[in-house]
């Protein structure tokens, strides 16, 4: 529990499945990929041109943490063992380094890459996630392993990768996350992929933030009984060091456009679904997965794809492991009651009812400062079931919001809170850039990386003759009138 202030949060603890259900048994030879191999025709058999267009596809659940991420992995890896024929086609979920397959199992690859990118950079031979390792074990080449081997069945319908881990999408925004995430897309082995980015997007956007705070009170009070809402806040710091616990954590659209400046290929896509949205229109977000990001074959027929949504109903609360041995998710419920409505401390009067109102204004604000870059028609970046509009976002607002960063947003909530004025730093970090220009049609976005390079050294050339030419007027004209002076002299 010393990592209480760290990103790490519910995905802290790698959660081991039972090893009598959940363990591969018997090699390939009895995996549901074997099996799939023995029911069904090969869709690639029956033309070379199919052949040579397959891709290797691979879906990165990437949280952020509170947003039902854990309960969607939960479904999906049930959906691949639990029936004798795998109901997860054409995906696979990866094993981890026991051959079992489990909801919290790729904690460990993002911190294994994040630590790598954190030594490669500073040169300093120390952990942020001191408990990731054990011994000189490698997750990352068991990845790169287990990718390979799943790409070898590409002659049946299961050879694309769906794995998830909460930590991904927080640390899209952090200094060695960009490093670690290019690190994760270079153990496929195969150069014709598509990689999709799945996010999700919870409204109302304090509940998230409260919810974040519960999670790191539960962990806080082993240690010495947990925060206040306000102390909590107060005690954040809002030039959001890394790997500190902070707004970032709640910055989804921020994430979103993060992964999509790290993708290399038009086909790549970010995809962010709006929990409100969907449950507005009666649509379970494990379903959304499903269906309309990851278009299992289920989906496709009315039986399998009542098989599949039957997975969905979870077991007793009293139970601690579904019948897979997956560990069922316990979320709590970020409701304000009587006694969380009163979490404040003095010298506020006001209750934390009184002040949500404000504090979901500033995260608004937040979100609309990325409005232009995401809702672009060339963005990338898919919005499913949005509520994300020019009404939510309306001009003005926009203009306003432009520069506003979640260290800004870290500040405003602090001043909301009257938090001590010590905690507010001389200078936070810069938004982020402007999107990249849109991808022309039948390129890949590397094709074009070094004439937009060019295009910023040709803007920064640009200024630097600017500058050189306003010294230079200023110091002739300063040259001039001391010579004038000396002349009359």
């Amino acid at each position: 529990h010393k990592y209480q202030n760290t990103l790490v949060m519910d995905d802290e603890k790698v959660m081991k499945s039972t090893p009598t259900t959940m363990r591969i048994k018997g090699g390939d030879d009895q995996s549901p990929t074997a099996a799939e191999k023995k029911n069904e025709t090969n869709p690639l058999d029956q033309g070379g041109e199919e052949k040579q267009e397959q891709q290797l596809r691979m879906v990165i659940l990437a949280g952020p943490h509170k947003t039902a991420s854990t309960e969607t992995q939960w479904f999906l890896a049930n959906l691949q063992w639990f029936f004798q024929k795998s109901l997860l086609a054409p995906f696979q979920w990866p094993s981890d380094p026991d051959g079992e397959i489990h909801t919290k199992q790729f904690s460990n690859l993002v911190k294994d890459l994040y630590e790598e990118q954190r030594q490669q950079k500073t040169k300093k031979n120390e952990f942020v996630f001191e408990d990731y390792k054990e011994g000189n074990f490698s997750y990352k080449e068991h990845y790169r392993n287990e990718f390979q081997r799943i790409w070898s069945h590409r002659q049946t319908s299961s050879n694309s990768i769906v794995l998830g881990a909460e930590l991904w999408g927080p640390l899209s925004l952090h200094k060695y996350g960009p490093g670690a995430i290019r690190e994760l897309m270079a153990l496929l082995p195969s150069n014709k992929n598509k990689v999709t980015v799945a996010l999700n997007y919870r409204t109302p956007r304090f509940d998230h933030l409260f919810s974040i705070y519960q999670q790191s009170k539960k962990m806080q009070e082993h240690l010495h009984g947990g925060d206040s809402f306000r102390n909590w806040m107060c005690k954040m710091d809002c030039t959001l060091p890394d790997p500190k616990l902070n707004l970032r954590v709640l910055n989804t659209l921020g994430q979103a456009l993060a992964f999509r400046r790290l993708q290399q290929d038009d086909g790549d896509d970010v995809v962010v679904v709006d929990m409100s949205g969907a449950a507005a229109q009666g649509m379970d977000i494990r379903e959304v997965y499903a269906c309309e990001i990851l278009h299992l074959d289920a989906c496709k027929n009315p039986s399998s794809r009542n098989r599949m949504l039957a997975t969905m109903e979870k077991p007793p609360k009293t139970k601690e492991y579904s019948l897979s041995g997956v560990k069922t998710p316990t979320e709590s419920s970020t409701k304000i009651n009587n006694s969380t409505a009163k979490l404040l401390l003095p010298p506020l009067s006001e209750t934390l009812n009184d002040l949500e109102g404000q504090i979901n204004e500033v995260l608004r604000k937040l979100d609309c400062s990325y409005f232009d870059a995401i809702t672009s028609p060339n963005s990338g970046i898919r919005l499913l079931y949005s509520s994300y509009n020019a009404s939510y976002c309306p001009s003005a607002f926009r203009k306003e919001a432009s520069s506003f960063t979640d260290g800004h947003a870290c500040l405003a909530i602090q001043k909301v809170l009257k938090c001590p004025g010590s905690n507010f730093p001389s200078s936070l970090p810069p938004p982020l850039p402007p999107p990249l220009p849109p991808v022309p049609t039948g390129m890949k976005r590397s094709d074009i990386s070094n004439t937009t390079r060019m295009t910023i050294i040709e803007g920064h050339f640009s200024t630097i003759l600017s500058i050189i030419s306003v010294v230079t007027i200023y110091l002739f004209r300063r040259a001039m009138r001391g010579h004038f002076s000396h002349t009359k002299r």
